[in-house]
């Protein structure tokens, strides 16, 4: 914790022994809390924020298939992005013509069934409709992009053969 009044930073300092549910962090008076980033941006990774979403992200300036993508990130010890929120979703979007491929992709080939790759939870009916341009049936496996590059905010593609940009995350800690 920073003191501006003695110029002093003291680690640790703002911990305080108490009951659960009293405040236990610093207050005002005490001084200026800084808590070190767990994102390393020696490789090009950034430490991201919009809303109250924030996430340790790389984001990639070149196109690949969703699976040539997911491998990129495992060799960089990340997996595809993933949200679970709209807010999630607008971390990185910068640009209205460029879409990102991300950690969503199809458990069937008809596309009823959506999974994150990170843990294979299933995304509710409303955050699907919410989120996915339906379009017309598809008999192939299914991956999700985002950006405002097509009809709605995200899309469904081919995962082994359309080619995008895209974004790898690395896990907090």
């Amino acid at each position: 914790m920073y003191n501006s009044d003695t110029g002093l930073c003291t680690p640790a300092s703002f911990l305080k022994s108490g009951r659960l549910g009293e405040a236990l962090a610093p207050n005002s008076t005490e001084g200026d809390l800084y808590a070190q980033s767990t994102c390393n941006p020696s490789d090009g990774f950034s430490l991201v924020t919009y809303g109250n979403e924030t996430a340790c992200i790389w984001i990639s300036n070149f196109q690949l298939t969703y699976y040539d993508a997911q491998a990129f990130c495992v060799d960089r010890g990340a997996h595809l992005y993933v949200a679970r929120s709209m807010e999630g979703l607008h971390l990185f979007l910068e640009s209205k013509y460029v879409c990102y491929i991300i950690g969503l992709k199809s458990n069937d080939n008809a596309g009823d069934t959506f999974v994150w790759q990170d843990n294979g939870n299933e995304i509710t009916y409303d955050f699907r409709n919410l989120l996915i341009n339906e379009g017309k049936p598809r008999y192939y496996e299914q991956c999700v992009i985002i950006g405002e590059c097509k009809f709605k905010f995200a899309s469904k593609i081919d995962c082994r053969e359309d080619q995008y940009n895209f974004v790898c995350q690395r896990p907090m800690l």
